[in-house]
């Protein structure tokens, strides 16, 4: 908009009020970009802070358009950056997040450890499988290197939320940071449409995957097509062990799989790995 001289300096730039709020949005969405890469500021920390100088700097514009009496004027002004600020804070779930992107994402009833990619994809599965061997929901992210963030992976059935896992990841690796929580407690009605939002800490999507869960024995499925995975050398695989959700405390391996130090985890039904 802003290169095009027609419509940046015939239209928009006469209109102050307009041309204000022009470059306090594009303000708004340079610095979600900008905290993240340069600064390695956590994605809910750059929402906040670009939210608020956007609500700061929007004040010029809303003086100029509130016409008032000067006695109530200043009140309504405060008024309507409040409620700027509030708008911007309740609609994050609308603003993606400009630095994390989603490279892959999966659910599977086996993830490959060697390689670090998920086994047999599927969109259907029974409840029978569901309670002999879990789910796994498996997300490879993009995020800038140097960038520590979390992320969830929040289980919803027919809409409500079941579980919420959280992962840490960390930006710079060029086929995404691969994770994956293993959920092993699902309700004792499990079939219906079940979908797994991945969220950042500030409640901003990043992506989404819907898959369906079926009464009986082993749903059909077809066979997915084979996959490339990086060469990347492990260095965390915890194992999942079923537990009632609680505060985050560290989990070890099971004894199929050799102890491996690492950060400490959720102590929830299903565990996250990530490399």
């Amino acid at each position: 908009i802003s290169v095009i001289d027609p419509v940046y300096y015939k239209w928009l730039a006469p209109r102050r009020w307009l041309y204000l709020g022009y470059h306090t949005l594009a303000l708004f969405v340079v610095l979600l970009t900008v905290f993240p890469i340069i600064l390695h500021i956590p994605t809910p920390q750059s929402y906040m802070y670009a939210l608020l100088a956007a609500v700061v700097l929007s004040f010029p514009s809303l003086a100029v358009v509130v016409k008032a009496p000067s006695y109530w004027r200043g009140a309504l002004l405060l008024l309507l950056v409040a409620t700027l600020g509030g708008v911007g804070w309740l609609g994050r779930f609308w603003v993606p997040p400009s630095t994390l992107r989603l490279a892959d994402m999966a659910v599977s009833l086996q993830v490959d450890r060697e390689s670090r990619a998920p086994e047999n994809r599927i969109r259907q599965v029974s409840t029978a499988e569901l309670r002999e061997i879990g789910l796994y929901a498996y997300t490879a992210i993009h995020a800038p290197l140097g960038l520590e963030e979390r992320i969830f992976h929040v289980w919803l059935l027919d809409g409500e939320e079941v579980d919420r896992i959280p992962i840490e990841i960390q930006g710079g690796r060029e086929k995404g940071y691969r994770a994956w929580t293993h959920k092993l407690n699902f309700p004792e009605q499990s079939a219906g449409d079940w979908r797994i939002d991945v969220l950042t800490e500030a409640g901003q999507m990043i992506g989404r995957l819907r898959f369906e869960v079926l009464d009986g024995a082993a749903a059909p499925r077809p066979e997915a097509p084979p996959e490339t995975t990086p060469d990347v050398t492990p260095e965390v695989t915890p194992e999942a062990v079923p537990q009632a959700p609680a505060e985050a405390t560290p989990q070890l391996p099971l004894p199929a799989v050799l102890p491996v130090p690492g950060p400490s985890e959720p102590a929830a039904d299903s565990a996250p790995a990530r490399e």
